[in-house]
């Protein structure tokens, strides 16, 4: 898990304040960089003590990493790209550890392709969430 954001320069520090003032626009909130990556972990964490919340819940709680995947797919440069793609990986590998595959997406979702996140419950659900599987025929 990630403890701190690294060092940007100057240059990438430019852009990630374009990359995430787009987004906030486009939220009508302010997005920054700590509120995906400290969320997306703090999400992975809630996992790990057993997610004890419902489905719409960890689908809203997913969308962190959605947006996190629009940030490392964003025309930034290569270095700030390696440096995001690092970190983010740290968290996905403890997600991944969590969680299971799923065949169809978590219902109320339509992910894009590469977004293997929606295709993956945790291991350890609390029962609201166990409930709301079984419904959906997920669990």
């Amino acid at each position: 898990m990630i403890n701190e954001l690294p060092d940007f320069d100057a240059n990438e520090r430019i852009e990630l304040e374009l990359i995430l003032e787009t987004m906030s626009h486009a939220r009508k909130r302010q997005v920054n960089l700590d509120y995906l990556l400290m969320g997306w972990q703090r999400f992975v964490k809630h996992i790990e003590r057993g997610y004890s919340s419902s489905i719409y819940d960890y689908t809203n709680d997913l969308s962190k990493r959605r947006l996190l995947q629009r940030v490392l797919d964003a025309n930034i440069s290569n270095r700030l790209k390696l440096k995001l793609t690092n970190l983010v990986r740290q968290i996905d590998d403890q997600f991944i550890a969590l969680t299971r595959t799923i065949d169809e997406p978590i219902p109320g979702t339509k992910p894009e392709a590469e977004e293997w996140w929606y295709y993956r419950v945790p291991l350890n659900a609390g029962s609201e969430l166990q409930k709301d599987l079984a419904e959906f025929g997920l669990a």
